[in-house]
């Protein structure tokens, strides 16, 4: 068969009578990839129009998003649990989690699924800024979730210290966690060789781990 699309006709041999139908349709757009004005240079921007056109990131109304505003815990679990497509839930949580307040659900979605401890039984901090060695183990617990090992030989765990020069100021509670998350490339360092721990995790830090947790 042949197609002239200049003359708008299709033709062709055939050796018996039989009957064709030409059916014509329209050929399909590519969707332009969903942007914000304010990444065009940034470098994670690849990372940020991956997280928005999976749904994982939301923009602001302005068009924005804001790559390096810190991330509260709050937000930083609603983004987990899109992530891992996990149901929202309604149980109660902590008490400063109160019901009506828009992340609710997904710290209580997080919590039934074992992957965000609050500071103490009845505090979580919902609205506190979010550290990156806080990330770490949120991500490594969501690695189990998705029921890929996190586990280290001690070899593997005594490596932090030689990546980072500020691997002393990881929390006790946290080591074990970042290690893992390094081990397994969801968490990198910053350019003069330190971990930044106790740092903000900003949306775009936010976006680049959870791009390569969500690739798992």
């Amino acid at each position: 068969m042949k197609v002239d699309l200049a003359a708008g006709t299709v033709s062709g041999e055939v050796d018996h009578f039989t009957k064709f139908a030409v059916l014509a349709t329209e050929k399909a757009t590519q969707a332009p990839p969903v942007t914000f004005k304010d990444i065009a240079g940034h470098w994670a921007k690849e990372a940020i129009e991956f997280m928005a056109a999976k749904g994982f990131l939301k923009g602001y109304p302005d068009g924005a998003c804001r790559p390096d505003q810190p991330v509260t815990r709050a937000e930083f679990t609603a983004l987990l649990v899109r992530v891992l497509s996990l149901p929202e839930a309604a149980e109660e949580t902590f008490a400063d989690v109160l019901p009506g307040a828009w992340h609710y659900r997904v710290i209580a979605s997080a919590v039934h699924n074992g992957l965000v401890k609050g500071y103490s039984k009845n505090q979580f901090g919902p609205d506190d800024p979010v550290t990156r060695e806080q990330v770490a183990a949120l991500i490594t617990r969501a690695l189990t979730a998705k029921g890929i090992s996190a586990e280290l030989n001690e070899a593997q765990t005594a490596e932090l210290p030689g990546r980072f020069s500020d691997a002393g100021e990881i929390s006790a509670w946290a080591k074990t966690a970042a290690a893992a998350a390094v081990h397994q490339g969801l968490v990198s360092g910053y350019p003069d060789g330190t971990f930044g721990p106790q740092k903000t995790s900003t949306r775009a830090e936010c976006a680049t781990m959870l791009k390569r947790l969500s690739e798992k």
